[in-house]
C-alpha cells in the first residue's frame, strides 16, 4: 500500500511539474539573488515545443506595479538576432536553463523596488515565440491579491513597511522623521497644508511633491518627547498636531484636539497606490 502511494504521489508529482511552463530556484527571490530560470517548452502556447534549434530568453523586471505588464524596465536581449548572452541551455528534450543574478544582470539601482521577472522565449528571428496558453507574457513570482488591492513583493516582503519610529531631523521647510527601515518628511506649506513624502533614503530628505501647489515656508513647531511610546509634533498656537506612535511607527493628525486621520495598520507603503 505504501509503495502504491507513493508511486502516485510521484504521478502527481510529475505533472504538477510538468504543467509549469517556467520554474525559478530559489523560489521568491530578492533582488540579490542568483537564480536559475527553467523552461518548458511543452508547456503554455508550444510555440517553441519540439523546436532543434537556439532558444533565447528576452526578459525584463517590473518594478512599476505589479497590474502593468507592458512596464517592463531593463530589458535583455537582442530581438530576431543570434544573441550568445541571452541563450539558454538545454537540459532535456523541450527543457531549457538560464542562470544570473537579478540585480547585476538587469542593471537597476538599489533605491527601485523588485517585483517581478518578466520574460518570453524565442527561436533566433523571433518567429517563434514561447507565453502562456493565453498568448501572455510570463511573469514571476505570481503576485498575492488582497480586498485592499494588489500588494508587491519587494524584495521578498509585501510592500514597505517604515519600522519604528528611530528619530526626527530638521530639513529646511519641514522635518525628516525616521524609521529604523525608512522614512517619512514633513513639508511645511501653511498650517492647513503640510506635505507628507515617503523617503526611501533615511538620511537625506526627498524632492519636494508635485502634487502640492505652493512654496515652502519655515516650519515653526513644537516637539514633545515625553509622551510614553509616542512623539507630538505642534503647530499654530497648538491647534494642530501629529502624533508619531513609535512602534510600530503610526501617525494620526489632530486639529483642535479632534482626530483627522490616523493609520489603521502603522505607515506602510503599497506601492500600488503611486
Amino acid at each position: 500500500m505504501k509503495k502504491t502511494l507513493s508511486f502516485l504521489c510521484a504521478i502527481v508529482s510529475f505533472f504538477m511539474l510538468s504543467a509549469q511552463i517556467i520554474e525559478v530556484k530559489p523560489e521568491n527571490p530578492t533582488a540579490d539573488d542568483s537564480i536559475t530560470i527553467t523552461f518548458h517548452a511543452d508547456n503554455g502556447n508550444m510555440a517553441l515545443k519540439d523546436f532543434e534549434g537556439n532558444v533565447y530568453i528576452h526578459t525584463g523586471v517590473i518594478i512599476g506595479t505589479a497590474d502593468e505588464p507592458s512596464g517592463w524596465r531593463y530589458v535583455q536581449g537582442n530581438w530576431g538576432k543570434h544573441d550568445p548572452r541571452m541563450l539558454m541551455k538545454k537540459i532535456a528534450p523541450n527543457t531549457y536553463q538560464f542562470g544570473f543574478n537579478i540585480r547585476r544582470f538587469y542593471k537597476f539601482d538599489k533605491e527601485e523596488p523588485f517585483l517581478q521577472i518578466g520574460c518570453v522565449f524565442r527561436n533566433e528571428d523571433g518567429t517563434r515565440v514561447a507565453k502562456t496558453e493565453n498568448e501572455k507574457d510570463l511573469f514571476y513570482p505570481e503576485m498575492k491579491t488582497y480586498p485592499n488591492g494588489i500588494l508587491e513583493v519587494v524584495d521578498g516582503r509585501d510592500g514597505q513597511d517604515i519600522g519604528n519610529f528611530a528619530g526626527i531631523k530638521a530639513i529646511p521647510n519641514g522635518i525628516l522623521v525616521q524609521g529604523t527601515r525608512k522614512s517619512i518628511q514633513f513639508t511645511y506649506y501653511s498650517d492647513e497644508v503640510i506635505g507628507v513624502s515617503f523617503d526611501p533614503n533615511r538620511e537625506e530628505p526627498a524632492a519636494y511633491s508635485a502634487a502640492v501647489v505652493g512654496v515652502p515656508h519655515t516650519w515653526t513647531h513644537t516637539i514633545d518627547k515625553s509622551v510614553a511610546n509616542a512623539t507630538i509634533i505642534r503647530w499654530g498656537n497648538n491647534r494642530y498636531a501629529i502624533s508619531i506612535k513609535h512602534s510600530p511607527m503610526r501617525l494620526t493628525y489632530y486639529k483642535d484636539g479632534k482626530t483627522l486621520a490616523t493609520d489603521e495598520l502603522g505607515f506602510f507603503i503599497d506601492k500600488t497606490e503611486g
